[in-house]
């Protein structure tokens, strides 16, 4: 999936680097830590990908750690802008109203899936297993790749008749998309230019996951060259 804001080495500037507008920073650096962590989750999570990637080195202790550098990026994210979006009347009542629909229609989704799924690989495979994060970004992340499973076989011809056919999931994960664009809107606006975060710890941590991510995107292209539905599943 591509990003609405292009992905910019923010944190790699140069003096004949224009300065971008800070709300275009920000947004761009948080997309790619949330591309970063679906990239990994899925890399980390899909069987067929994961075996392949272990050949080039990226095995499960080699993707824990980019997952490790992922989290350290986020929560260096969230110390420089603030966790908790803003209280401006409309826009916050309308982001609220659409998280409890999508996190009630994942919801719905468990519930089937875990009927007609009684294996606990497969309740592992589509993230119905435990409870869904309270955060935000997280539950974004897992609903997603729960989506994405569940449009694979062996598990999308079943679920298809137990009322999740493909245009279906497709609407929902459309629906995460503007979520995670309106999450982040909402918390870059409540930045206020006269009192700027320090975002120098928040661009050392983005700085060093880009380079991990450089090198696994890279090595993945190789990996999958002859195999654009893995590609694709990786969003390359």
């Amino acid at each position: 999936m591509e990003n609405q804001v292009p992905n910019v080495d923010i944190a790699a500037k140069t003096p004949n680097t224009p300065a971008l507008h800070r709300t275009v920073e920000d947004q761009a650096i948080e997309n790619y830590i949330r591309d970063a962590e679906r990239f990994l989750e899925t890399a980390r999570t899909n069987p067929d990908v994961a075996e392949r990637l272990s050949v080039f080195g990226f095995d499960d202790e080699e993707l824990s750690f980019g997952m490790g550098l992922q989290d350290t990026a986020w929560k260096a994210f969230l110390a420089a802008h603030g966790e908790a979006p803003s209280e401006r009347g409309g826009d916050a009542e309308a982001l609220t109203g659409r998280v409890l629909e999508a996190r009630e229609e994942f919801m719905d989704f468990r519930l089937v899936a875990r009927a007609a799924f009684q294996n606990l690989s497969d309740r592992v495979n589509l993230r119905v297993v435990g409870d869904p994060p309270d955060d935000l970004q997280r539950f974004v992340t897992a609903a997603y790749a729960g989506y994405d499973a569940a449009a694979e076989e062996p598990y999308a011809a079943k679920l298809a008749k137990r009322g999740f056919p493909a245009a279906k999931l497709d609407a929902l994960r459309r629906e995460l998309d503007v979520l995670a664009t309106m999450k982040a809107a909402d918390e870059i606006a409540d930045i206020n230019e006269e009192d700027a975060p320090d975002t120098g710890e928040r661009d050392a941590a983005y700085r060093e996951l880009k380079e991990y991510m450089k090198e696994i995107k890279g090595v993945s292209r190789a990996a999958f060259r002859k195999n654009p539905h893995a590609l694709e599943k990786l969003g390359l």
